[in-house]
């Protein structure tokens, strides 16, 4: 019989997997925009800790979201339709991963010589 910490895990768990991945999501959108403001030719602080560091907290974020998300599938959590989120975080890793890889090379091949 689990214990009832346990079963109130199990129960708020999907409620926290889609606060926390409408959060995550809302902040990469955010980050993958501003990096349409390409090319780019200046180094300002600014763009370099949005598009560098955040992008990369950003998707280590994501890789502990998807760990926790295919652990709770797997271990039957929550339902297998939940499936369908993994698809929209690789979506989500796909776009985020351009940006900082992005704003170094702009840099690199627009930047002072």
């Amino acid at each position: 019989m689990p214990c009832e910490t346990c079963r109130s895990f199990r129960e708020g768990l999907p409620l926290y997997l889609v606060v926390v991945g409408a959060v995550l999501t809302l902040v990469s959108f955010a980050v993958v925009v501003q990096g349409t403001a390409e090319p780019w030719v200046a180094f300002y602080w600014s763009d370099a800790v949005t598009q560098v560091f955040l992008a990369i907290t950003l998707l280590t974020f994501w890789v502990e979201y998807l760990a926790v998300l295919i652990a709770a599938i797997v271990q039957r959590v929550v339902d297998a339709w939940w499936w369908v989120l993994v698809a929209w975080v690789a979506l989500v890793m796909l776009y985020l991963h351009l940006c900082p890889f992005g704003y170094i090379s702009d840099l690199t091949r627009w930047g002072p010589m």
